[in-house]
């Protein structure tokens, strides 16, 4: 009687053991859960990945500055063609053919004052990269007053 138990539980356990896992340790800033260490209201956060840690910062901090300015260009392109033949006898032919170019180029070219990479994970299974970047806005808010300030007493000295 207990050798059936002990058969059922060591299949059993071996099922469990070849299944695949959920990684419980996957941080849930890597899904956009920043509120508890880096609320909104404080912060301005950013994730970024990549096949290694520098894509993934290069990543994160892209994404950090197109919060704030995106350049968006769009370029269309049109080519038509048309050709009529009429004979004589009042006959007529022809053909038309069109093509259209389109695309779309988004990019971002802003400095950002204060922006750092304070954490970073590596998906074991995918060994995909992410980093967070974060934003202090008191931080950066304080640093262009005290830029203002400067360039206000310089012109007043003047």
């Amino acid at each position: 009687m207990k050798t059936p138990l002990v058969l059922f539980l060591l299949g059993t356990l071996s099922a469990c053991a070849g299944a695949p896992s959920k990684n419980v340790n996957r941080p849930g800033w890597v899904d956009g859960d920043t509120s508890g260490t880096y609320p909104s209201a404080k912060y301005v956060t950013a994730v970024g990945n990549g096949a290694s840690r520098e894509s993934a910062v290069q990543s994160a901090k892209s994404a950090l500055a197109s919060s704030f300015l995106q350049k968006v260009e769009g370029q269309v392109s049109t080519e038509s063609k048309s050709e009529l033949k009429e004979t004589t006898a009042a006959q007529s032919s022809g053909e038309a053919v069109s093509k259209s170019r389109s695309g779309v180029q988004i990019s971002t070219n802003i400095q950002l004052r204060g922006a750092e990479v304070v954490q970073f994970w590596q998906d074991p299974d995918s060994k995909e990269h992410y980093a967070l970047a974060v934003l202090d806005k008191l931080k950066v808010r304080n640093s262009y007053l005290l830029d203002l300030n400067r360039m206000k007493d310089r012109l007043q000295s003047q």
